[in-house]
């Protein structure tokens, strides 16, 4: 819808019209940085192996043969206390991922998004033996260079993700429709047909 309101704010054909589109598109701007905002608190608890477990507050009361700790404070050092103290911008920009384009001339069907979200999720709960390993060897109360790497290489694997999903989006964006009955985006930015309301 963006892309649309942003096409048509400057080539609508009247300047009622323009301005309709104009406002339009600062709404969504609005409801799209609110909506990032709500979406990367999701993806961020992603990348956070205590997410992705049974074992999210200490170990718990299950089967523990390597004696890992039942500190309920684990999480929240883990994902707070420790980032806070010891992992820097600069060590999460080192394992920042490239990206990598999906399928810009198609849209992404939900299963294509539920593999990109399954995988990650998975990746972070075969994480959850390591956070243990180094919280029991003393790595987080020491602030160790596996513990702080260990913690940026999550972080770094959360903010590649959302940046990922926001341009998939973007990307995907372009091959959608808007409207009743729907118009292919494209079918708009090229000026092949106009929205009901462009043109008035």
């Amino acid at each position: 819808m963006w892309r649309v309101d942003d096409y048509l704010a400057t080539h609508a054909t009247t300047d009622d019209a323009k301005a309709r589109f104009a406002a339009d598109r600062a709404l969504r701007e609005t409801l799209t940085l609110r909506d990032i905002g709500v979406w990367s608190h999701f993806v961020g608890d992603g990348c956070q192996p205590l997410h992705a477990t049974v074992h999210y507050n200490g170990w718990g009361d299950y089967p523990n043969p390597k004696s890992y700790s039942n500190d309920h404070h684990v999480h929240s050092m883990f994902e707070s206390e420790f980032v806070n103290a010891h992992v820097t911008i600069d060590d999460v920009r080192k394992h920042l991922a490239p990206f990598a384009s999906s399928n810009p001339h198609g849209l992404l069907s939900q299963s294509d998004i539920a593999s990109i979200v399954g995988g990650y999720l998975s990746a972070s709960a075969l994480a959850v033996p390591t956070l243990y390993d180094i919280e029991k060897a003393g790595g987080f109360a020491q602030a160790t260079p596996q513990a702080v790497d260990f913690t940026a290489t999550q972080l770094g694997r959360g903010a590649s993700m959302l940046r990922d999903l926001v341009a998939l989006a973007w990307e995907d964006s372009l091959n959608d429709s808007v409207g009743y009955p729907a118009i292919k985006v494209r079918d708009i930015l090229s000026g092949k047909v106009a929205p009901s309301g462009a043109n008035d």
